[in-house]
């Protein structure tokens, strides 16, 4: 088949779409090898074909070889673009202009189907697809994008600059609602309230999933722990509520004094330590470490429960905490706010955790004598994962996307 033209084809069968995937995310970064690149290799063997445009961190090379090889070996073609971090603005500004020149280019070259935009900045871009090359726009909106910068405090929206580009951001969210093919939005908390709000109904539902092979108790070598944990994984701070969960723990150890923090982040952790020292943490209660990806599930397997607290702000019902997933895919409840995605009906719903209603130091002590309960009981959370947030369930999802935008309206 001839694809060398600027006109969007008809898919070599009815179920198959060419598909030029536009991410401001690195292949090479953790969330591109666990929320990107395993939908597209799923989606790749339906039958549908992919150009991937993506913006890669300073020292990605170091790493591509074998993402290279692989992408090589799948015939999906990727163009990795040189991603700028400063100055603030000016450089996403640069940023969009080269992936504008990236795409214009591509668009001439090869014809596709639909140009499949990941969060705000692509889609700027995307709509633009839309209008000029009369590609189907699919606007994978993930959350409330702008709206998390400022309740994260990453803009400070008092500053006239951000302020606007908040108030821009908000504009062409918009646009990208009304004017999209499609909408993909990570909860149905969200997916409920944009359909209230702008009467959108082609909106589909895809959380943030579980790759169930790696995150597999029973596929980890268990290690012999002196210790039982209580856990915590990931960043530290924005909208990660880093004090709160040290607090929980130390109300914990008051009726579980055998249990220690083991806390797997990349960040700094010295203000971690600071905190620790404040809640009369002992060095020999804790412990900081990190891991690759592929070592998380040995740092999972080692604990009894999985702290998860995050601003319960406007912009977090459209979240989707891929770690509360792994998590229960290690058969590992979870302890969480309300407030979250569709986090409080999931873990009440399906006895799947803790739902804290406050942040208080009461609500602590009684939520964590249900929770000695819960992990003293035979827990297991990996079935409800299965059905509801395998990797397979989410490549379903967005083949559907798929084929009903090649299904004549």
């Amino acid at each position: 088949m001839d694809f060398n033209s600027a006109t969007p084809l008809v898919a070599q069968q009815h179920n198959q779409m060419r598909i030029l995937y536009l991410t401001y995310d690195g292949l090479t970064d953790p969330l591109g090898s666990s929320q990107i690149l395993p939908y597209v290799l799923g989606l790749q063997q339906k039958g549908h074909q992919f150009t991937i445009v993506s913006f890669e961190k300073p020292g990605w090379k170091n790493n591509s070889k074998e993402l290279e090889e692989l992408m090589e070996s799948r015939g999906i073609k990727w163009i990795p673009l040189k991603y700028h971090k400063y100055p603030p603005v000016f450089s996403t500004l640069y940023d969009l202009k080269t992936l504008r020149k990236a795409v214009r280019k591509e668009t001439e070259l090869e014809g596709y189907h639909a140009v499949h935009c990941r969060s705000y900045i692509t889609s700027i871009v995307g709509l633009e697809m839309k209008v000029d090359r009369g590609l189907k726009f699919i606007f994978d909106m993930r959350g409330y994008w702008a709206d998390e910068r400022i309740e994260g405090n990453i803009w400070d929206i008092r500053n006239p600059l951000f302020r606007t580009i908040y108030k821009y951001f908000k504009k062409k969210e918009k646009e990208f609602l009304m004017e999209s093919d499609y909408v993909v939005s990570l909860t149905n908390t969200s997916a409920a309230y944009l359909s209230t709000t702008h009467s959108i109904d082609h909106i589909e539902v895809i959380p943030c999933c579980v790759d169930m092979k790696l995150f597999d108790r029973e596929a980890v070598l268990v290690p012999q722990v002196e210790a039982k944990y209580i856990g915590y994984l990931g960043s530290l701070g924005t909208w990660y509520m880093t004090r709160e969960m040290i607090e929980f723990f130390s109300v914990f150890i008051t009726i579980a004094p055998e249990y220690k923090l083991l806390i797997v982040t990349k960040d700094d952790s010295r203000y971690l330590v600071k905190l620790l020292e404040e809640f009369d943490i002992s060095e020999d209660q804790y412990i900081i470490t990190s891991a690759s990806r592929t070592g998380v599930p040995g740092e999972l397997v080692k604990m009894d429960a999985l702290l998860s607290f995050i601003k319960p702000v406007f912009s977090k019902t459209a979240s989707s905490p891929t770690k509360v997933g792994e998590a229960l895919s290690m058969d590992i409840p979870v302890v969480v706010n309300k407030g979250i995605g569709d986090l409080d009906q999931v873990v009440s719903n399906h006895q799947l955790g803790i739902l804290i209603e406050e942040f208080s130091r009461e609500e602590y002590l009684a939520k964590s004598k249900e929770l000695l309960r819960l992990i003293q009981s035979d827990f297991r959370g990996r079935v409800w994962v299965e059905n509801n947030l395998s990797l397979q369930i989410g490549i379903d999802r967005y083949n559907k996307v798929y084929e009903n935008l090649l299904t004549p309206s």
